[in-house]
């Protein structure tokens, strides 16, 4: 079953690689240009994030507490990301909306590491890690799906089964983000204090 699995995804990847490179290529311009932004800040501003950072390390064990509201708020903001790209996969005119919430969103990823890197927390940027290379995966996926659905719709017209195939796959990739979400909101809040 396995096997089947890592096959469908490798006939897929190499049905839609040109998508996929592209997508990647957009994200990663996103990821370059958000992690040289925190030096175009003043020093000021700089030593005002190293501070907001030490704070939430120093206060790590509220955060433990707030759980759910951190639980939340990653969900609401992934959950926005890839709702949002479901929906200008609806209209041919969203694949440059789809593009711009790509890379808005590497652009926060980069600058995000970028900031934390500068103030020192590298324990906190390895824990980081997995969580958003699982989102990246999951914004990738679903801005892949957005166009290649936009373009069946002008392509093929809309029928009930393809809007039922695309309608699973937003909840799917939603589950993923809640599963995310409870991650981050739980286990990284103690994985963050345990290291730090």
């Amino acid at each position: 079953m396995i096997r089947d699995i890592g096959h469908a995804i490798f006939s897929h990847l190499k049905q839609h690689w040109l998508l996929y490179t592209c997508l990647i290529v957009v994200l990663v311009i996103g990821l370059i240009i958000g992690s040289m932004a925190p030096r175009w800040l003043t020093q000021d501003s700089q030593d005002q994030m190293a501070t907001y950072i030490g704070n939430y390390l120093d206060n790590i064990s509220q955060v433990v507490s707030d759980s759910w509201h951190q639980t939340q708020t990653f969900f609401i903001i992934n959950g926005l990301c890839i709702g949002a790209l479901f929906f200008f996969g609806m209209h041919l005119l969203g694949i440059p909306f789809i593009l711009m919430i790509l890379f808005v969103r590497g652009f926060t990823i980069g600058y995000a590491y970028t900031v934390i890197s500068q103030a020192g927390s590298w324990p906190l940027l390895f824990i980081m890690l997995p969580i958003n290379i699982i989102i990246i995966v999951l914004l990738l996926v679903a801005a892949a799906v957005s166009i290649r659905y936009c373009r069946n719709i002008y392509a093929l017209g809309v029928n009930f089964r393809v809007n039922l195939h695309y309608a699973a796959r937003l909840l799917l990739l939603l589950a993923i983000v809640a599963v995310c979400a409870l991650f981050n909101g739980y286990i990284m809040p103690i994985l963050v204090s345990i290291v730090v």
